[in-house]
């Protein structure tokens, strides 16, 4: 688990025993401000997280309903980084495996304080097309968290275009959804003529009818509003991969349905085609959350 923000996560010096009893008493029933989702509790050297549950109001403050501990001092560290940002999600990890089996608390850069508490090495499977190799996902996360494979564990699955490309006919003509996929595409098609739907090209009728389109449902649907002709699809939807498969891990993939931010659907994280650093840093962080849910 690391929280979304630091923002999340509220600190309180208290003179309470850091006991789950203890903590019970002290929060059910305390007003609590609507957006802290966590408490960092010091006593002092020893240091205790729990997480909140409020009543549901539209005041700015309201009553816990629920308490649940995350961490009590003999599972707690405090760390100390003024050098860091508690909303990078790399150098959070980093710290956790100097403190394996520990919820640590991190109090960085304009002493913000956040915590992570992550099994390590996190097993995440990720689905994604090739080429690029490696994937774009594979590629934003190692920018992420670098290559320690203390730290992430990624099980990828592979869409691989070039094998789709292998088992069309030479003779037909190729349709890509659009011109991003250019430079890769043109190693892939070994000279082969590729065109994109983004470029609304013409054709010839006669050869649309053994064309063969590298999309998904929605490149279908374009095409089809292009052409007025249904294509031959060969699906590499990671959306649909992640309903035929069992993964079995919390899961990223991306889906160009998803127009920004992330989306979750049960055990997995979709993000938007061309998704950004920040976005990606998110579906992690969710990710990751999901290893202890």
């Amino acid at each position: 688990m690391i929280p979304s923000h630091c923002a999340d996560v509220g600190v309180k010096e208290t003179d309470i025993l850091l006991t789950e009893e203890g903590l019970r008493r002290y929060f059910i029933g305390r007003m609590s401000y609507s957006r802290t989702k966590f408490y960092v509790l010091k006593n002092g050297e020893e240091w205790a997280v729990v997480k909140v549950a409020k009543e549901k109001r539209t005041n700015l403050f309201s009553p816990v309903t629920e308490m649940k501990v995350l961490s009590l001092p003999d599972r707690t560290e405090f760390v100390g980084r003024p050098d860091l940002d508690v909303l990078d999600i790399g150098d959070l990890l980093r710290i956790q495996a100097e403190h394996p089996g520990k919820l640590v608390i991190v109090q960085g850069r304009f002493e913000h304080v956040s915590f992570v508490d992550v099994p390590l090495p996190a097993k995440i499977g990720l689905i994604d097309v090739v080429p690029p190799e490696p994937s774009k996902l594979e590629t934003l996360i190692g920018q992420l968290v670098g290559d320690e494979n203390e730290i992430i564990d990624l099980r990828t699955k592979k869409i691989d275009l070039s094998h789709i490309v292998q088992d069309i006919p030479p003779e037909n003509l190729i349709f890509l959804p659009c011109r991003a996929t250019d430079r890769e595409m043109t190693e892939v098609c070994s000279g082969r003529e590729a065109l994109f739907l983004d470029q609304s090209p013409d054709v010839d009728g006669s050869r649309l009818s053994s064309s063969h389109l590298i999309g998904c449902s929605l490149s279908s649907r374009i095409f089809k509003e292009l052409y007025s002709v249904e294509p031959r699809l060969h699906n590499i939807c990671p959306r649909d991969f992640c309903e035929s498969e069992e993964i079995g891990l919390p899961t990223i993939a991306r889906c160009c349905k998803v127009k920004s931010g992330v989306q979750v659907d049960g055990n997995t994280v979709f993000l938007p085609w061309g998704a950004n650093l920040c976005e990606v840093s998110e579906a992690l962080r969710i990710a990751l959350g999901k290893l202890q849910a």
